[in-house]
């Protein structure tokens, strides 16, 4: 089967030309369609297709232009005009743009079915070429492991010295002095149909032109330019060509350049790649000349992780002002965003901010299971983003979920209590206090203080007051603890203290409830009666 891409303004075309396809069974599918010439050079762009089928009088792009620039960079493509023209200026600007053959509008059946067969066996045999073409390679590369472009690369990676370097982009360049001074990496991005930011491979023969001044090689998806020239005119060269890749293709590029002064060549490889999928990942459409050839350095990154600023998002989520939370998480990536924030670092940063959020909160809505589910699904999302807004957009989901559970939560106010009332039996021993319940539980001050003094008929802290000497009576009347240690073990860091609230709220002392008194007590009152 082979890929077919049709580009005409009319409609008709495209079900005329599928139901001759199906018709005689031809071993072709359409796998893209389009109205206008820079659309189809999109669509060849994304779908490398063997066959296109193009109008010759298209908005934006005539059919002649886009086949040049198709033939520039597809050599092999069968590239097919349609028109209703006779006139020899045509046909000769079709033979110049080398197109395969061309039909006279309105089309015959048994003529395109006639060139498109012709094609197809053209394709097959091709193919055949291509495949016994990549056995032989295939036999070459089990000879030698590495290709040359892959070699220079691993060194590059590994930071190999220039002196295994330089060997390798002589014999690339074939030239006998190949001395590197700058290099450039390049690469792109599009968005989809679901508004995403998906990289592309930037195709081979773009900057072609280049190979005069500088070796080419890829990394990734990117392509890297060595060059041993460079000047105000190949600069504006390679300008111009980033622009009209834009353009074509409808994609965005980030291009960074390095120049090399006295640092190792795989030294600046590695700076301009690095801050390439950086501009990538940032979505930074731009074109920079870096001269210091100095790592760029992050200032005060402690101040921009996310784990410093938990207080106060938290408390934008506890006034319930859920549009001033999402700002602020906005306006910190917009400050990583101006730093070029690195995708490692900033990943780690988000992902312990959405971990801190389910671990405190996910788990007053949530139950235990769906939690772990709920963070494993969050850290594998942030782990596979590509761009930095994919990477807001799940901070902002997950935000999202909590808040939506804390609301429910927050409707169904006996839960809430009776959840609140299980703590405070199981922690009063500790240091409690409102801010703390409040934040425990993801509810507001105001709204807690209502429904609990509903529920209880007291306020909180009359209530853990109640709980706190209740356990301190049981205590002392155990004979176990000294009142020091009671007043420890019920929350009480001050024991003269706890023994001013055990009096107001018994009417008597703690001493009072001790064994050990009541036996005298008891002693005393047997003593004046015998008397």
């Amino acid at each position: 089967m082979y890929n077919l891409v049709i580009a005409d303004d009319e409609q008709l075309v495209f079900q005329y030309i599928q139901a001759v396809i199906e018709k005689n069974h031809l071993p072709l599918h359409i796998c893209g369609t389009a109205s206008n010439g820079k659309e189809a050079l999109r669509l060849v762009q994304i779908y490398q297709p063997e066959f296109v089928m193009l109008d010759i009088n298209m908005p934006e792009i005539n059919g002649l232009d886009v086949a040049e620039k198709i033939r520039e960079a597809n050599p092999d493509t069968f590239i097919y005009i349609l028109t209703a023209y006779k006139e020899f200026e045509y046909a000769h600007r079709a033979m110049h743009a080398r197109v395969t053959d061309y039909l006279v509008k309105p089309i015959k059946p048994h003529d395109l079915v006639r060139i498109l067969k012709a094609g197809i066996g053209q394709a097959l045999k091709m193919r055949i070429d291509k495949t016994h073409l990549e056995q032989v390679e295939k036999k070459l590369e089990e000879q030698y492991p590495v290709v040359i472009k892959e070699q220079l690369a691993e060194l590059l990676r590994i930071g190999s010295r220039d002196e295994k370097v330089l060997p390798l982009l002589c014999s690339l360049s074939h030239r006998k002095n190949f001395k590197p001074i700058a290099v450039c990496a390049i690469g792109g991005w599009h968005d989809n149909e679901n508004g995403n930011s998906v990289p592309v491979r930037i195709h081979g023969g773009a900057f072609r032109k280049l190979r005069e001044y500088a070796v080419i090689i890829r990394k990734g998806d990117l392509q890297v330019c060595i060059f041993d020239r460079w000047n105000s005119q190949i600069r504006c060269m390679l300008q111009s060509m980033i622009e009209t890749y834009e353009t074509d293709y409808n994609v965005s590029l980030s291009a960074v350049v390095y120049m090399k002064h006295e640092e190792m060549l795989s030294f600046i490889y590695k700076r301009a790649v690095e801050n390439c999928y950086i501009g990538m990942f940032w979505q930074l459409k731009r074109f920079i000349i870096l001269g210091a050839c100095k790592t760029k350095t992050i200032a005060d990154n402690s101040q921009l992780d996310l784990t410093h600023t938990y207080e106060q998002f938290q408390q934008f989520l506890l006034d319930n002002d859920l549009s001033s939370g999402k700002k602020f998480i906005c306006d910190i990536f917009q400050e990583m965003q101006r730093l070029e924030y690195p995708r490692n670092l900033l990943l780690v940063n988000i992902i312990r901010f959405g971990c801190d959020l389910l671990d405190r909160y996910g788990r007053n809505v949530l139950s235990d299971e769906e939690v772990i589910r709920a963070k494993k699904k969050y850290i594998s999302d942030i782990n596979n983003t590509l761009s930095a807004q994919a990477a807001l957009t799940h901070v902002n989901n997950l935000i999202d979920m909590l808040t939506y559970d804390m609301v429910s939560t927050q409707n169904n106010a006996d839960k809430v209590v009776e959840s609140v009332l299980e703590y405070i039996e199981a922690n009063y021993d500790k240091e409690l206090t409102l801010d703390q319940i409040t934040k425990e539980y993801f509810v507001s001050k105001g709204y807690f203080c209502r429904v609990f003094k509903k529920y209880t008929g007291k306020r909180f802290v009359s209530y853990l007051t109640e709980v706190r000497m209740k356990k301190a009576r049981e205590l002392l009347s155990s004979g176990k603890y000294t009142i020091t240690e009671v007043a420890g073990r019920i929350g009480f860091k001050d024991a003269s203290y706890f023994s001013t609230v055990f009096r107001k709220f018994y009417s008597c002392s703690p001493s009072d409830v001790l064994p050990q008194n009541k036996m005298k007590e008891t002693s005393a009152a047997s003593s004046k009666e015998d008397f």
